[in-house]
């Protein structure tokens, strides 16, 4: 009998984790990111990442948001067409399809009635056997605050629309700028934006879902099931508000005071079953003297609530990282406490060459944080999307490059998207990470070749390769 040794070699990075939706599994090449509990920080930090173009009509995306579902790991990305001046949302199929490579995503109208969709914002959260969405987006026909939820599967997503607030912009009174949405525990939507007004001071605002006709705010339908109150008024406070949620369900919401130039960081001291609309928010300031700081900010908070803050300094033109400290820090003092309570801390050059950058925090699975942003330093070349990660969560082998130095650079900046000789990208960024640590980021294309300019939609993931052993089979 003649004795066969064959040598089969499984593909390399057959097996991947991928930071987008359950349906990356359904062909044998991909597993899904929840099913690998063993993924390190670093291994994650150091993940390739792939770069697609979701949608591509004509102007897409200058508004943009991602959510990952941590549980069945599906992926969505709400933006605004700029064009037809509608509400979008996609999301990630596989195959199917109606845009993205090769129909890998699915692009459905959100909402059409009027101009709306800017400032829009996305939180995911499983319900039962199906994902519940919640978008929230300013409705400009009408200076409105609106507000979509619905149930999504792999087949179809059916989402509610309804409006919270309306403004007058007959009178330059605009309700639902900036908005941020988050989700709680007890599947309960959080909303915190802008109301600008023209001769009055303008307000950060925050909304919460209380129904039963117990509230005080919500049009036609949802008449007073919302919650609406005042967080802080001044001048030209609120600009791009960004929300977030403890580990009890408390809400942080960072802001920018354009007045004064820096980002305000409002912490709820209440408790959450007593808001109202006198409940006490703390007001932190992240000043730092003769600079304008704190444009594009954004926020996330470590479950025990300290914030972390990622944000443009507009005075140098560099990408600026800041986190509470409570004491010990180099900016933010507090006339009550007199104390510096926060650690800022200058990454990368960002430029000044264009006035819509985009800037985007989370924190990854170890807690250390992770930030998409526009590159525009270079001021003869296309802006560049890049993403920044602490030097201790990447490799011994590669050598930090950017952050602050204190005898060495502490951290690691990355162009992820370089553009082209036209293209300008990440104006508009939206970051997400997965139970993995692996991220995905939803941005704006800007392509300044034609007249009038066009723009798509483009995502960046990462997948973390898996290489199997060379397998002797006997025959």
């Amino acid at each position: 009998m003649k004795r066969q040794i064959g040598i089969g070699m499984v593909l390399s990075a057959m097996l991947m984790i991928l930071g987008m939706s359950s349906s990356l599994a359904q062909g044998s090449e991909y597993i899904d990111d929840w099913a690998i509990s063993s993924a390190t920080t670093s291994s994650a930090a150091l993940a390739p990442w792939i770069i697609e173009t979701v949608d591509s009509d004509t102007d897409v995306g200058r508004h943009v948001s991602v959510a990952i579902e941590p549980e069945s790991g599906m992926t969505f990305i709400s933006y605004y067409d700029a064009t037809g001046k509608d509400l979008y949302v996609a999301r990630y199929v596989g195959s199917g399809g109606d845009c993205g490579p090769n129909g890998a995503w699915i692009c459905e109208t959100v909402d059409s009635s009027g101009d709306v969709g800017q400032y829009n914002s996305i939180a995911a959260y499983r319900s039962g056997d199906t994902v519940r969405l919640y978008i929230s987006y300013f409705d400009a026909t009408r200076g409105a605050l609106k507000y979509a939820e619905g149930i999504c599967s792999s087949s179809s997503c059916v989402l509610d629309t309804q409006t919270i607030q309306i403004g007058n912009p007959i009178l330059f009174s605009y309700r639902g700028l900036y908005t941020s949405v988050k989700v709680d525990s007890g599947e309960v939507p959080h909303i915190a934006y802008q109301y600008s007004r023209f001769v009055m001071d303008d307000a950060l605002m925050y909304a919460y879902w209380v129904g039963d006709d117990t509230g005080n705010c919500g049009v036609s339908k949802v008449a007073n099931d919302w919650q609406c109150e005042t967080v802080h008024t001044d001048d030209s406070v609120g600009r791009y508000a960004s929300l977030d949620l403890d580990g009890d369900d408390e809400p942080t919401i960072a802001f920018y005071d354009a007045d004064n130039g820096y980002p305000l960081v409002a912490v709820y001291t209440g408790s959450a079953s007593n808001r109202d609309p006198g409940a006490n928010w703390y007001i932190r300031r992240v000043h730092q003297p003769t600079l304008d700081t704190g444009k594009y900010v954004s926020l996330s908070v470590e479950d025990s609530g300290l914030a972390h803050i990622a944000y443009y300094n507009v005075t140098n033109g560099t990408l600026e990282y800041a986190r509470f400290v409570g004491s010990g820090g180099n900016c933010g003092f507090s006339s009550l406490t007199m104390k510096w309570e926060w650690q800022c801390d200058e990454i990368d050059d960002m430029g000044t060459s264009l006035t819509s950058m985009g800037v985007s925090l989370e924190l990854d699975d170890a807690g250390y944080p992770i930030i998409a942003y526009m590159d525009a330093s270079e001021t003869l070349a296309p802006a560049t999307l890049n993403v920044a990660r602490r030097d201790v969560v990447v490799d011994l082998a590669v050598v930090p490059n950017c952050g602050p130095e204190d005898l060495f650079l502490t951290w690691y900046c990355d162009t992820i998207d370089n553009g082209g000789q036209y293209t300008d990208e990440a104006g508009s960024v939206s970051l997400a990470v997965n139970s993995a640590g692996l991220a995905t980021i939803g941005y704006h294309e800007l392509d300044n070749y034609p007249y009038p300019v066009e723009g798509n939609l483009k995502v960046a993931y990462q997948r973390l390769q898996i290489f199997l052993p060379l397998a002797l089979r006997n025959s």
